[in-house]
């Protein structure tokens, strides 16, 4: 691959992609930084401040796409389907999209990383006769600006990761998960059955997860903010217990699956995750 390129979903963008009409690249703007709300507490005896904690916020960042006609017989009503055209790729309706960088390693191999965005302004076509104002120029080439913001500011791996857990009857089974990365992230619970099994809890070394349900060889399933890190979703017919939590919090994480008293047969617990970056 080039040094780098970026993609919105799965159509790239950046660098030098031919679009509807004409070649696109995106202009230098950057992923944006993301508010942080430092706590510090005055210190009794001597003067400075004692460190309490931070808070990340959402990450605001604006995205800058030019496409340039060329020798693509430049026409003004080629430059109005392309502006419509990228409307349908970064619609507000879209809700979160995937927006991925790729990179070369400094080492070997390919670096994919996405963060989650929401399109947040839908610009109207514009006509403008030059200068860097975003629009549609007389020989159809655009700039086409938008505001995007990821209500969950860090970067994760394009396309997570699994593992899973085989436990046997009765007796609790317990793993250690590398899972990568620089931060916490969440984790997909996923259990599959070949005898009875009632309920699992799944405990992280700290807090748990007790999945109830009728298992079998159908999978039920709980997502604890992995596919989507600002949400969770619970499987249909699953139930949690009412204090339930659970993260891959260190590297690595011991996970320990304890079923049911009176459990028979071979489950298997699958485990999903996304490792997180501050970076791209």
């Amino acid at each position: 691959m080039a040094d780098e390129s970026f993609r919105i979903d799965s159509t790239q963008v950046h660098p030098n992609v031919a679009w509807t009409y004409g070649t696109m690249w995106m202009l230098p703007s950057g992923p944006g930084a993301a508010d942080v709300d430092m706590f510090l507490d005055s210190r009794p005896m001597e003067s400075g401040l004692v460190f309490r904690g931070r808070v990340t916020r959402d990450r605001p960042f604006p995205l800058r796409l030019y496409v340039d006609l060329g020798s693509s017989a430049p026409s003004r009503p080629k430059g109005y389907q392309n502006w419509e055209d990228l409307l349908d790729l970064l619609s507000a309706e879209k809700g979160l999209v995937s927006f991925q960088h790729w990179r070369d390693d400094a080492v070997s191999g390919t670096v994919k990383r996405e963060l989650l965005a929401q399109v947040i302004e839908e610009p109207p076509a514009a006509y403008v006769v030059g200068g860097d104002e975003p629009g549609i120029r007389p020989n159809g080439n655009i700039l086409f600006e938008t505001q995007c913001v990821a209500p969950f500011p860090w970067w994760r791996t394009v396309g997570g990761a699994t593992d899973s857990i085989v436990v046997t009857g009765a007796t609790p089974n317990d793993k250690a998960i590398a899972r990568g990365g620089q931060l916490v992230c969440g984790v997909r619970i996923s259990i599959t059955t070949t005898g009875a099994l009632s309920a699992m809890t799944v405990s992280d070394g700290v807090r748990s997860i007790v999945l109830t349900a009728t298992f079998g060889a159908s999978a039920k399933y709980v997502d604890w903010y992995c596919t989507d890190p600002t949400a969770t979703e619970i499987g249909s017919g699953v139930t949690i217990n009412r204090d339930a939590h659970i993260s891959l919090h260190s590297d690595p994480t011991t996970i320990t699956c304890t079923p049911n008293g009176g459990a028979t047969g071979t489950h298997t617990v699958a485990l999903t995750w996304y490792a997180l970056w501050k970076s791209v």
